[in-house]
């Protein structure tokens, strides 16, 4: 019986991304995606990704920070956060 680990090293948390993404790339349809997230993920958690989403469309498209926290009803920082991601990592959203 495996035991459970509360602690991860990077070593071990970037084999587990590396296993998710693979999990995904066996995917054939939107369908089967969604089945699959809606599996892995908790309802709220969907919903949190998706508005993540949203808000990077709405700043590639060059939306303000205004714009998109009155639209969307959410923090300066949660935008601000998505927007650190798109600089750093935004090919992924892209």
């Amino acid at each position: 019986m495996h035991r459970l680990k509360i602690k991860l090293t990077k070593q071990e948390q970037e084999g587990l991304f590396i296993k998710l993404a693979k999990s995904l790339a066996l995917l054939h349809n939107p369908i089967e995606m969604a089945q699959f997230l809606k599996d892995l993920l908790s309802e709220v958690e969907v919903l949190m990704l998706a508005r993540r989403l949203q808000i990077a469309e709405l700043l590639i498209a060059g939306f303000t920070y205004e714009q998109i926290r009155e639209e969307m009803k959410v923090s300066q920082g949660t935008i601000a956060r998505v927007q650190t991601w798109l600089d750093l990592y935004g090919e992924g959203y892209r």
